[in-house]
């Protein structure tokens, strides 16, 4: 029983200490969520957060880090400089040992479920979802409360502002239950009527780029067959529309 105890003493005593030389990443970069220890072959990732890009990308606990865009990980001061150098970066190549394997993984700061399913690069949100709420529902209420709020006779330009506000929003939602495809009509809708107003304020570029992204998500959206036939109807209808105002703008 003494030496049973003695061990377990042991065993907190080292993990007290591998937490006390645990590095963590940048916040903000696309390194954040993890934390690391120095290991004979890398860095070892000592602890992994949900939803954060290393965590999308399928990297996990105990993965050793070997190389970051290219480069050489030896110890924790390897890592954290090149870590901070690519906080701005949009994504990056990661060797990792895992099991004796060697396995080499693209890491993105965008939603990786909203980048296989919907091939749209989506920053993560910012977080301030209250613990009470659910996530989904808490960013696609504040779009469609945005939306709905909008008065007819504002100014164009705030419209747009908006407008990509309520699209920011509904991409944040789609994170979390990226298969929702009505969530990708109302952001296609939105991209339609931000179309519409940059073609009322002489933004004819605006224009032209918002119904691309319409027509390319309303087409996408149009793919998922258990959608109700209203529904269905509706994105085909808004999908002529948009082609139609395309064409008058290029």
């Amino acid at each position: 029983m003494i030496k049973q105890n003695s061990k377990l003493l042991i065993f907190m005593f080292i993990l007290a200490v591998s937490a006390a030389f645990a590095q963590n990443a940048y916040p903000e970069s696309l390194f954040s969520g993890i934390t690391v220890l120095d290991n004979k072959d890398g860095v070892k990732i000592y602890e992994i957060k949900d939803k954060t890009p290393m965590k999308d990308a399928g990297i996990k606990k105990g993965d050793i880090i070997t190389s970051i865009d290219g480069k050489e990980i030896k110890k924790t001061r390897d890592y954290l400089k090149i870590s901070k150098s690519l906080k701005d970066g949009n994504e990056t190549v990661v060797v990792i040992k895992r099991d004796n394997k060697t396995l080499s993984i693209t890491v993105g700061d965008y939603s990786v479920p909203i980048k296989e399913i919907w091939d749209e690069k989506v920053a993560y949100s910012n977080g301030g979802v209250p613990k009470s709420e659910d996530p989904f529902g808490y960013w696609i209420g504040l779009a469609t409360r945005k939306l709905g709020n909008i008065k007819e006779s504002a100014p164009c330009s705030a419209k747009i502002n908006i407008y990509e506000d309520a699209i920011d929003n509904a991409f944040n939602a789609l994170h979390y239950k990226p298969k929702r495809v009505m969530a990708v009509v109302l952001i296609a809708d939105t991209h339609l009527k931000v179309g519409e107003c940059s073609i009322n304020s002489g933004l004819s570029e605006k224009a032209v780029k918002s119904f691309m992204n319409a027509v390319r998500l309303y087409q996408k959206a149009m793919k998922k067959t258990s959608l109700p036939k209203s529904d269905l109807i509706k994105i085909r209808d808004n999908l002529k529309k948009t082609e139609e105002l395309l064409k008058g703008s290029l």
